[in-house]
């Protein structure tokens, strides 16, 4: 039959792996979100006024066609770029018990940031490393006393790889992972290259809207001097 300390062993291997998985999870998100930084800062720098023309452009043709069709309503247009925001937690727990022992400096330390409410358990726990820490059981606290207390850890480290799978997957799906990719595969030639054409395409892209913003221009000026000649 299992012992109490057989399931406080059980517990402990199974938190093991959960803080395995969180830190390849956490390094993950973090490499994403500071590539993703990296690339949009290339992009900003090599497309941002040109996008930024676009932008107005996109808006003033939205104006003038509001103003020569005004049933149709007025659609602002979004920003061609944007920057993603970052979100990232890190944090530690408090330390586990197999023989009773006063606390240890790091044990104080890491129960001060467990008595600190602000905090969320699960946030100090992901960032403790693993070690004989783990297994420490607080000055006069029972076996059923410490298998209750990592219960409550594992549940608030399952919590976390869920957040970590969740950020990884936010990462994953923002419109600008495929230009870090882009980034990540291609020299720094064909990294720069490959900014120039998206340039040129953009540039191109500039002159359309600049082209119809003048043809709706003519348009409702030559509606303005009709409406004049009828008066």
């Amino acid at each position: 039959m299992a012992t109490i300390q057989d399931h406080i062993d059980l517990v402990l291997e199974t938190i093991q792996g959960l803080l395995g998985q969180i830190e390849k999870l956490s390094k993950r998100a973090v490499a994403i979100e500071v590539g993703i930084a990296e690339a949009l800062q290339a992009y900003n720098e090599k497309l941002g006024m040109l996008n930024s023309k676009a932008d107005e452009l996109k808006r003033q043709a939205a104006s003038l066609g509001y103003e020569l069709n005004p049933n149709q309503g007025h659609i602002e247009p979004k920003p061609i770029a944007r920057e993603t925001e970052n979100q990232q937690k890190h944090s530690p727990l408090q330390p586990k018990p197999e023989e009773t022992m006063a606390e240890t400096p790091l044990q104080k330390g890491v129960n001060a940031m467990v008595a600190d409410r602000r905090r969320d358990v699960g946030d100090i726990l992901e960032i403790l490393p693993w070690g004989p820490i783990w297994r420490l059981r607080t000055d006069g606290e029972t076996l059923e006393e410490q298998l209750k207390r990592l219960n409550g850890w594992q549940d608030a480290l399952e919590g976390r790889l869920a957040f970590w799978q969740g950020e990884v997957l936010r990462l994953e799906s923002d419109k600008s992972y495929d230009l870090w990719q882009e980034m990540q595969t291609s020299s720094p030639e064909r990294w720069l290259i490959y900014l120039d054409e998206l340039a040129s395409s953009q540039t191109a892209e500039n002159a359309r809207l600049e082209h119809a913003v003048a043809v709706l221009e003519r348009e409702l000026q030559a509606r303005k001097r009709g409406e004049v000649l009828d008066d």
